[in-house]
């Protein structure tokens, strides 16, 4: 499952603050590897522009920060409030840690709720970053490390795309001042890969494993290191799966970072973990009643005894992650998310298709279609939010589009990287959504007409990288009886509890204390 946040920015911030090319910043100066963006010691810098405020420079700097700060007035406090303020020419943000200023806050009221956003040359948020302040008229010096950022929630992008930082503020005070703000230069003290394994693990007590461009921590005494490296080892399959397939649109971000899965001994710690991590991100992160959940590239599930490192939603989850990575899909996002669930559980079903009900999946594609039926009508989950019902007919469509037409596939996916919804992608196919879904039925109903309960129809056969030609390694998948779980039954009595039970591998009587609903 991917994750959705209980708010969204924008996409791009261009027609809030004015479309035009902007003057370039001045630098302040560097000293140490600290970049000084603007200390408004020079007064009011006219790259700076703002929407819903007025800008000047105010006498009122902190305590030894010199004589001058901006100071943003709000103009209304009923809308948003946004400051841009464009890079210095040849700033490449991907060489420091943080972002740190002086900031105060007045007016009425107890806090404000503030975002810093980084945008790339088009004005598109491809970093985010939200804190609140109490309006008590005291300055803070703040320091914001680049790692803990998140991804914008349409796009994806490197550090070293951001061309403009933007103040928004969301729940306003009467003035805010800022001061002397900078780029800090890494220090030894934490990586940019180690916050998020210390977050998860907070007294250490982990196995880790760094292998093939993926870090795997479990905190589960039972989980050994070659266990890790054994699903190290599956996730570096599934990239290659995951590449081969997406084709044109494998444009991988991050590639320097490993992608980070966390396995939690149970379902307390699972869930502490997201408390700390939206703590940090100050948002709201909804959770699934069971373990196993994507955020971005973050994966994290949950250890289950009974199944040790076989555990399928691990691979599922894993997709996710590489899809964010290698396609710059994102997670949660209405436009991806038929995408993301579609190819996790194609390929969930090609590595292990004696859990597909398949009789019952052929009787309902003879069935009429409509929005009551179990198979719905494509309008219905493409480019919209998605449930767990949705996930047997978007595998399902995903083998239709990796049979018939893979360049669709991918440009759907690079199409919703870049921002683009699916209706644009299907002109650019000479298509439309009612005729994609026309030949899509025919198709299915042509090859489950003969589909025998016992056997899995061709479109679900195992990709070749895990053909035992292609990887001795990768031949011993599926062999034990754990792997052998149903966890989709095609049919219109498919509950949520039924999926979240049998996909987790967690017992009926355990999900059924929860209260489950779609989400």
């Amino acid at each position: 499952m991917i994750g959705l946040f209980g708010w969204h920015t924008s996409t791009a911030i261009a027609g809030d603050i004015g479309a035009a090319s902007q003057p370039a910043s001045r630098t302040v100066g560097s000293q140490q590897g600290v970049l000084v963006l603007d200390d408004f010691e020079a007064g009011l810098n006219v790259a700076l522009r703002a929407d819903n405020a007025k800008l000047a420079v105010s006498p009122d700097a902190p305590p030894g920060g010199g004589k001058a700060c901006l100071a943003i007035r709000i103009t209304n406090p009923i809308k948003k409030t946004a400051v841009l303020l464009p890079l210095p020419a040849g700033t490449d943000m991907s060489k420091y840690a943080s972002l740190r200023a002086w900031v105060r806050l007045d007016g009425p009221g107890k806090t404000a709720a503030i975002r810093w956003l980084a945008l790339d040359e088009n004005k598109n948020v491809i970093r985010q970053q939200r804190f609140q302040r109490a309006k008590d008229s005291q300055w803070a010096s703040i320091d914001w490390p680049l790692a803990m950022w998140r991804w914008g929630d349409k796009r994806i992008g490197e550090w070293a795309d951001v061309r403009y930082l933007a103040l928004m503020v969301e729940e306003p005070a009467e003035r805010i001042c800022l001061d002397d703000i900078a780029l800090s230069p890494p220090t030894a003290t934490m990586s940019a890969d180690d916050w998020l394994t210390k977050l998860a693990f907070p007294d250490g007590a982990a196995c880790e494993v760094n292998q093939d461009g993926f870090r795997l921590a479990c905190d589960a005494p039972e989980m050994s290191a070659a266990d890790l490296r054994y699903l190290a080892g599956q996730m570096s399959l599934i990239r290659k799966w995951v590449r081969r397939t997406i084709g044109q649109a494998d444009k991988p971000v991050l590639a320097s970072q490993p992608i980070t899965f966390l396995i939690f001994r149970d379902n307390k710690n699972w869930q502490a973990f997201y408390d700390r991590l939206g703590q940090a991100w100050d948002v709201n992160i909804p959770l699934p009643p069971v373990g196993g959940y994507t955020i971005e590239d973050i994966s994290a599930a949950t250890y289950d005894p009974k199944q040790g490192r076989h555990r399928p939603v691990y691979l599922h989850e894993a997709v996710h992650a590489i899809l964010a990575r290698q396609a710059r899909l994102p997670t949660g996002n209405p436009d991806s998310e038929w995408l993301h669930e579609g190819l996790a559980n194609y390929l969930q079903i090609c590595l292990q298709p004696e859990s597909a009900d398949l009789a019952a999946l052929a009787a309902n594609f003879r069935n009429p279609i409509d929005s009551r039926s179990f198979i719905r009508p494509l309008r219905e989950i493409v480019g919209k939010k998605v449930s767990p019902r949705h996930y047997a007919q978007l595998a399902v469509l995903t083998a239709f589009l990796i049979d018939k037409h893979p360049e669709w596939l991918q440009k759907f996916i690079a199409g919703s990287a870049d921002g683009k919804p699916p209706a644009d992608t299907l002109k650019e196919c000479g298509t439309t959504l009612d005729d994609m879904e026309a030949e899509w039925l025919t198709w299915c109903r042509g090859r489950f007409a003969t589909t025998q309960p016992t056997t899995a129809p061709a479109i679900f056969g195992k990709p070749v990288e895990w053909s035992p030609a292609s990887n001795p390694a990768a031949s011993g998948l599926g062999r034990t009886a754990n792997f052998g779980r149903q966890f989709f039954t095609f049919n219109a009595s498919l509950t949520y509890a039924r999926f979240v039970t049998i996909l987790c591998g967690l017992s009926p009587d355990y999900v059924c204390t929860r209260e489950c609903h779609w989400l």
